[in-house]
Parts: structure tokens; sequence; C-alpha cells
């Protein structure tokens, strides 16, 4: 009870101050026209700021979901292109030749990025995901731009991905509309440039020719983009060219990516392994 008496004593002077000040600041409202707009105009537009900033934290917290969200929807819409016949996308492209797809034999994962590796000769990513996610060994990772690798390890939690980057790397691929078919490697330093071997020397290429994924094997489906022709040669005494195809998209700075699954993959290469055993 002293200690209460000694604080009214001591502060009682502000406190009695503070309460007059707030009468009179209420009877200048209340009574008067003039000052009651400008309170009101000044309370709304302080409450609009708080209310802003508020929603921009909130956004911003949300900003993972919101990109979750987006990317599986891009997946969703890419993996309705990839199965539609007869449709072009730039610059993931699809083969007018739809003998190899149906309306359901590829779907699309969307996954993060935990760790990757790059300007080395074999580049890689690491996905935070595994087989608790349904990603499987030798599966097709693709960007919105087009190819980016395939998956040679993974784990229950964590999948290995091996750039198309590296020396590891072979991807079938064909000159569109000419179907002559040969291997994607990297023999290069340059990040933008791969090379296609096994093209006849009979073949008619052109630079600017568009170069896409054969579909002839279970990684990837046909038609998807990859890249122009930019250069040629014939070395001597062969038989097929080395031709340098530029592609467009700095593969190892992508950071939402897909993993495509094939569902008929596994019946696929039963059956090509019973030919090969035989």
């Amino acid at each position: 009870m002293r200690g209460l008496l000694y604080i009214l004593i001591k502060y009682g002077g502000f406190v009695l101050f503070v309460v007059f000040e707030c009468i009179a600041f209420y009877l200048i409202i209340r009574f008067n026209t003039h000052q009651s707009d400008i309170y009101i105009n000044s309370t709304n537009r302080l409450s609009g700021y708080i209310y802003e900033q508020t929603q921009n934290i909130n956004d911003f917290r949300s900003l993972n979901e919101q990109n979750d969200r987006i990317q599986k929807e891009n997946a969703e819409l890419i993996e309705k292109i990839i199965n539609l016949p007869g449709v072009q996308l730039t610059p993931i492209e699809l083969s007018q030749d739809s003998a190899y797809r149906d309306s359901s034999q590829y779907r699309l994962t969307p996954v993060k990025i935990c760790n990757k590796v790059s300007r080395l000769r074999n580049n890689y990513f690491t996905l935070c995901h595994g087989t608790a996610d349904g990603l499987q060994k030798g599966q097709g990772v693709v960007s919105k731009n087009g190819i980016v690798g395939r998956i040679k390890d993974v784990s229950e939690h964590y999948a290995l991905v091996i750039s198309i980057l590296n020396t590891q790397s072979g991807v079938s691929a064909l000159i569109k509309d000419k179907n002559y078919i040969g291997t994607l490697e990297w023999t290069s330093n340059d990040p933008f440039v791969l090379t296609l071997f096994g093209v006849p020397k009979h073949a008619s290429i052109t630079l600017g020719d568009s170069v896409i994924t054969s579909g002839y094997s279970t990684i990837f489906p046909p038609g998807l983009f990859i890249g122009l022709v930019d250069n040629f040669k014939l070395p001597a005494g062969d038989n097929n060219y080395e031709i340098d195809v530029r592609v467009t998209q700095d593969i190892m700075s992508e950071d939402h990516l897909y993993v495509i699954q094939n569902i008929r993959s596994e019946e696929q290469l039963e059956l090509e392994q019973q030919i090969i055993v035989e």
C-alpha cells in the first residue's frame, strides 16, 4: 500500500497531465469539424500503412508455399503438353510424330535442388527428393527450358542427377524434320555447346537445324527441344559428322526442375533385356 502511495505521489502529476491531454484531444476532435477530418484522414492513412506492411510480411512468409504451388502447376501443364501429340512449344518443343506417346505415358514430379556442382567436367545436381517421392534411377530431369540430365543414383530422400554437361552423360537425339539420329555428348568446355555424334556423312545438315530428343530410350519422351546446330564437320577418314549443338539455356543455373516418369519404362526394359539374354 505504501508503495502504491509512493508511486501516485511521484508520478501522479504526470498521469493527471496525460489524462487531461487525452480529454482535451477528444474534445477538440469531437467538436471541431476541421480537426476531426484531419484526425480521421491521418488514422486511415496510418491504419492503411500498417495493413500494407502486415500484408507484405504475410506475403513474404507464404512465398515458399506459393513457389511450390506454382511449380506443381507448371509440372502439370508441361506434363499435359508432353503427352499431347502434334503440339509444338518452344523452348520445350514436341515432335509431330506421336507414335511413341499416348495421353498417360509420362508424368512429371516437381523437385527442389539441395546442392549443385557446376563449371567442372562432371557437373551434377543433388535433389531433395528420393525413392520416398517416387524417384528412380535412370529417370530424366528437365526444366521449363529443356532437358537437364538423368538420375544416376537415388536414396530414400535424395537423388544424384548427372547433368548433360557431364562426360558420363549421353542423350539420344535427332535433327528435327530430317530424322538423323545420333548421341549427344559434352566434349567441350563451353556449357552452351554439346556435340552430336553418329549422324552419317550423307545427311543433309543446315546451320540452325533444331535438335530434339529422339525418344529411343526410356529416359526422355520424343521431341523435347535441346538446341540448334551451330557448326558441323566431317573428320578425315570418318563416316559420321561431329555436330556442335548450341543450347539456349544455362543448364547449371536452373532452379526449378522436374523429374520425368515413363510409366512404361519397366515393361520396355524388361522386354529388351530378354532379347539381350537370348
